[in-house]
C-alpha cells in the first residue's frame, strides 16, 4: 500500500544549487604587468608624443586588470602614471596644447581608486598644469569618482577657487559622494551653498557684474545638481536651498 502511494507521487525535479560566487583572483608580480609597464614607458619616449596614443592603450590595459592586481603591481601602475605626467610635450603645429596623454591618464585613473586619489590630488593645481582648465577639470572629476573621504575634503576646499571652471568641477565631483556619510554630505552641501547663494544674489542687482554673471553661469548647474544628489531633495532656486538647509541641517537625512 505504501509503495503504491509513493509510486503515485510526482518525481522531484533535479536538485538546483546556486552557482558558486566567482571571486576575482588577486595576484601580485604579474609578468604581464611588468611587460605593459615597460612598453608604456618606452612609448612615452617617442618624439613629442608620437607614441602617446599607443602608450595610453597600454595603460588602459593595465587599468582593465586593476581589480586583479596585488598591492605591488598597483603601486607600479600608479608610479608609471605619475612619471608620465612629468614628461614634456610641445604644442602641436597649430599651437594647440598637446595634452591628450595627460587627459587620457586623468580619465583612466578614476577607475584605480581608492589608491589613485593621492596621485590625482598631487596633480590638481600643480604648477605644470595650473592653467590647463580642461585637464584640471578632468583630474577633479576623476578624484570624485574615487569617493575617498580625503578626496571630499580636498574638493570642498576647491569650492572657493578663483577659477570658476575649477569651482564647478569640484561641485560636480562632490556629487559622487551622494552615498557617503551624512557628515561628509552635509559639509559638502554647506560648502556649495556658501558659494552659490551670495553669487546668485549678486546677479540680481543691476548693473550685473559681467565677470560674476559668467562665474554664476558656469557653476550654477553643477552646484544645484550636486545639492540635489547630496540631499536627495529637489529644489532649483538657491534661496530655496538656503531655506531648506536652515530647516534640515540639524536633522537626520537618512
Amino acid at each position: 500500500m505504501l509503495f503504491a502511494i509513493l509510486a503515485a507521487l510526482p518525481l522531484a525535479g533535479p536538485l538546483v544549487t546556486a552557482p558558486p560566487t566567482q571571486e576575482i583572483a588577486v595576484r601580485d608580480n604579474r609578468p604581464e604587468v611588468a611587460t605593459l609597464a615597460k612598453q608604456f614607458r618606452i612609448k612615452l619616449m617617442t618624439k613629442n608624443g608620437e607614441g602617446d596614443e599607443e602608450a595610453l592603450a597600454d595603460f588602459n590595459s593595465l587599468v582593465r586588470m586593476w581589480k586583479r592586481l596585488g598591492p605591488k603591481d598597483r603601486k607600479e601602475v600608479l608610479k608609471r602614471a605619475d612619471g608620465a605626467f612629468k614628461v614634456k610635450r610641445k604644442p602641436l603645429e597649430d599651437g594647440v596644447v598637446n595634452d591628450r596623454l595627460f587627459l587620457g591618464l586623468a580619465e583612466s585613473l578614476a577607475q584605480c581608486g581608492p589608491e589613485s586619489a593621492d596621485l590625482l590630488m598631487s596633480w590638481i593645481g600643480h604648477k605644470r598644469f595650473r592653467e590647463n582648465n580642461a585637464l584640471q577639470r578632468r583630474l577633479i572629476l576623476s578624484l570624485g569618482e574615487t569617493q575617498v573621504p580625503d578626496g571630499a575634503e580636498f574638493l570642498i576646499d576647491l569650492l572657493t577657487h578663483e577659477e570658476p571652471i575649477v569651482q564647478g568641477a569640484a561641485a560636480e565631483a562632490l556629487g559622487e559622494y551622494r552615498d557617503a556619510s551624512e557628515e561628509i554630505r552635509k559639509e559638502a552641501f554647506e560648502g556649495i551653498l556658501k558659494q552659490i547663494v551670495p553669487l546668485h544674489n549678486e546677479t540680481l542687482n543691476a548693473p550685473v557684474d559681467p565677470t560674476q554673471q559668467q562665474r554664476y553661469d558656469i557653476i550654477s548647474a553643477p552646484m544645484v545638481t550636486t545639492l540635489q544628489r547630496l540631499s536627495k531633495h529637489t529644489e532649483t532656486d538657491p534661496p530655496q536651498w538656503q531655506h531648506w538647509w536652515n530647516k534640515n541641517k540639524k536633522l537626520t537625512w537618512e
